[in-house]
């Protein structure tokens, strides 16, 4: 008998059912229909829209550091000997410090649109898939001439058979006829 539990778990059993079933119609329908593929994009778009603020990226250049040391060596104003020793203090020293920085580069992005990655993926399956069917359907098409290929060289053997066999009995009938 029929109880209040089961009753229950019938209901919702079909009405399961019924929704599964209806889920499978609608997106069928809309897979089907390239507009309801665009109505359904847009309202996506619409309620989830995408990032677009702009990111800066900073990558700084490398600096280097050179300095270049020269010293010069002056005669001496008091030196009278032709010896041309430097003294101490007719020594200058130079001392020169070149920084050289390289420029810092700063990138401008902006965020992967990754639903139009998922569209080109989708449309890149979509033609994988039927390239994988034509593939498929020329192989098809091969076996199916081979068959019929195989299957005319036999009719034409048999009917070669045939033409021998009639030969034969028309020739032995005729011998026949005239024995008679």
């Amino acid at each position: 008998m029929c109880n209040a539990t089961t009753r229950k778990v019938v209901f919702a059993v079909l009405l399961s059912i019924l929704t599964g079933c209806g889920i499978k119609y609608a997106t069928n329908k809309v897979l089907s229909n390239p507009d309801a593929i665009a109505k359904v994009g847009a309202v996506y778009d619409k309620l989830n829209p995408r990032d677009t603020a702009e990111r800066l990226f900073f990558i700084p250049g490398d600096s280097i550091v050179t300095e270049l040391r020269d010293t010069v060596y002056l005669p001496s104003v008091n030196d009278s000997s032709a010896s041309g020793l430097p003294n101490a203090k007719d020594t200058i020293r130079i001392t020169k410090t070149k920084r050289i920085v390289s420029v810092d580069t700063i990138i401008r992005t902006l965020p992967p649109d990754n639903r139009a990655m998922a569209r080109l993926l989708d449309s890149l399956g979509k033609y994988t898939n039927e390239l994988n069917e034509a593939k498929g359907s020329i192989k098809e098409k091969d076996k199916q001439l081979k068959t019929a290929e195989t299957r005319l060289i036999w009719m034409a053997g048999i009917l070669l058979l045939a033409g021998v066999v009639i030969g034969v009995l028309i020739r032995f009938k005729v011998k026949l006829w005239l024995k008679l």
